[in-house]
């Protein structure tokens, strides 16, 4: 279990000074997590594992005479593999297992600006199935176009990508910008604290071990969208196709955190075997990841709807 801590940031002082530390530290991150030999010709990560999931936080009830259906609604578990292609490729297929009903294979894959969500193996859980976003506009508004979801969807997987290259690698690719915060205390430790503009124009903010410089975790604001994936019963009372539906709270903004962890040696490189996302302080995802490859070769089509 995984416990947020309160942390107090002391103040980082001029801003030349704020920039320049930044890129020490930053140096000392790269140099720890195996130094610039082992980290520059990185191009491509591929993860096995197994996850566990909970609903994340909502502002109000799903459904007062039927819970949240779907891997997205309610606790789930299963076996992973993630594939990532730098700068802007990944793909992510969570096999979920459920007590007394189909297992099912939920895939997302972000290829550029563009992505898709599908899944695999579960009847009536298919390509009839659609995300929250994909299957209606803003209350009282047209629905977006099939581009417009999957611009939409890309946007966020690509946040996440960026994220987990932050916590990986200490790295945020051409163009981004770092700031040093300042140094957070909690009763484990020290951290020192970067603040990142991100190419894309997103922003988050990287904590360093003050005794190791690895990265112990990012945080981020994000939108928690106002649909949620539910399967309704149909007619006759057997469940119908999935399909999204309004909740009661409007959309809100969160304070996500991935935390990374249990670091170890693989070619050469420091990579964490425990990867966990809070969102307001609750634990949604965790990671128990069994295997890393480095420098996979993976086919351009994958990170495609096929």
């Amino acid at each position: 279990m995984i416990v947020l801590l309160v942390l107090a940031l002391l103040s980082a002082g001029p801003q030349a000074d704020a920039d320049a530390r930044a890129s020490a530290l930053r140096a000392q991150a790269r140099s720890a997590l195996g130094g610039e030999p082992a980290l520059t010709p990185v191009h491509a990560v591929a993860l096995q594992g197994h996850f566990h999931r909970q609903p994340p936080p909502d502002g109000g009830p799903a459904d007062a005479a039927r819970p949240a259906r779907g891997p997205l609604g309610r606790e789930a578990e299963g076996d992973l593999d993630v594939e990532i292609a730098l700068p802007d490729k990944m793909r992510v297929e969570a096999s979920v297992s459920r007590t007394g009903a189909p297992s099912f294979t939920m895939i997302t894959g972000l290829s550029g600006a563009q992505a898709f969500m599908g899944t695999e193996g579960a009847p009536g859980f298919g390509r009839g199935a659609r995300t929250e976003n994909e299957a209606a506009g803003p209350a009282g508004g047209r629905r977006p176009s099939e581009d417009e979801r999957r611009a939409a969807l890309g946007r966020r997987m690509q946040a996440e990508l960026d994220r987990m290259r932050l916590g990986l690698f200490a790295d945020a690719g051409d163009g981004a910008s770092w700031t040093y915060t300042g140094q957070a205390e909690s009763p484990d430790g020290r951290a020192d604290v970067l603040d990142v503009a991100l190419p894309s124009g997103a922003k988050a903010r990287v904590f360093l071990d003050a005794a190791t410089h690895v990265p112990l975790m990012v945080t981020y604001q994000e939108t928690m969208p106002a649909r949620r994936f539910r399967r309704p019963p149909s007619a006759d009372g057997a469940e119908g196709t999935a399909e999204a539906v309004p909740s009661p709270a409007p959309p809100r903004m969160v304070e996500g955190t991935l935390f990374l962890s249990d670091r170890r040696a693989v070619n050469g490189i420091q990579l964490p075997f425990r990867i966990s996302r809070a969102v307001d302080g609750k634990v949604v995802d965790e990671w128990e990841i069994t295997r890393w490859r480095v420098n996979p070769t993976l086919k351009p089509e994958r990170f495609e709807k096929q």
